[in-house]
């Protein structure tokens, strides 16, 4: 049987692996966001997926805010 590597997921899905290129590409996916804001983020954070989640919202409502825009999910945030 053949593995497709492409549509592989990570191990754990409650922790990221910034050493598996194919974990990195999905997370990246998932979070929508840059291999280099994941990376800072996991070094800020830690690995853990809802410290994650949390530090890149909070970096685009920061973001959003500086330059004066209203991102959707706001409400989630405060």
């Amino acid at each position: 049987m053949l593995t497709d590597l492409y549509a592989r997921g990570p191990r754990d899905l409650s922790r990221i692996d910034v050493l598996d290129p194919y974990e990195v590409r999905y997370w990246t996916n998932r979070f929508g966001c840059t291999e280099r804001a994941l990376l800072a983020a996991v070094a800020d954070v830690g690995a853990m997926v809802p410290n994650v989640d949390e530090y890149l919202r909070l970096v685009r409502w920061q973001a959003a805010h500086q330059s004066g825009q209203t991102p959707a999910d706001e409400i989630t945030l405060a």
